[in-house]
């Protein structure tokens, strides 16, 4: 591996922080990767799938990192048999499986991860996804570790 000597004169812009915190979401993030697909759904699924503890963007924002009217992008998800709806949902639910597979962390601290103001309302989120509650879902996780 070679690289000029000049970047040795770059400042370092990481800290050891953003190295910690870069490794704790780095699971979801390689989970999230954008697969460089066509549809529009993982256009979508790429520009908001990559840190759900944030707001998602509102779907007019959506349609202008597209370039695509609000029209376009709604019939083309149409014609994928999804909403801009359950793709969110989706994020959330795959981050939650992600994060739920963290002991350190818990159902709590998940919930207002995934952006629910209130843990009862995560799992009410999170049953209607997987059909599972969430120590439902972590007590499956441990029992298959173990």
């Amino acid at each position: 591996f070679r690289f000029n000597a000049r970047y040795l004169d770059y400042p370092i812009l990481q800290t050891e922080d953003s190295l910690h915190e870069f490794l704790r979401n780095a699971p979801f993030q390689l989970i999230t990767m954008p697969n460089h697909g066509k549809s529009v759904a993982s256009q979508i699924r790429s520009l908001i799938g990559q840190d759900v503890s944030k707001k998602f963007p509102g779907f007019e924002q959506v349609t202008q990192k597209l370039n695509m009217s609000a029209t376009t992008v709604r019939r083309r998800l149409r014609s994928e048999n999804i909403s801009y709806q359950d793709i969110k949902d989706n994020c959330r639910r795959d981050a939650s499986l992600v994060y739920l597979s963290r002991p350190e962390l818990s159902i709590g601290a998940v919930a207002a991860l995934m952006g629910f103001t209130d843990a009862s309302s995560f799992h009410r989120s999170f049953k209607k996804w997987t059909g599972k509650t969430p120590r439902e879902f972590r007590d499956g996780v441990q029992a298959g570790a173990s």
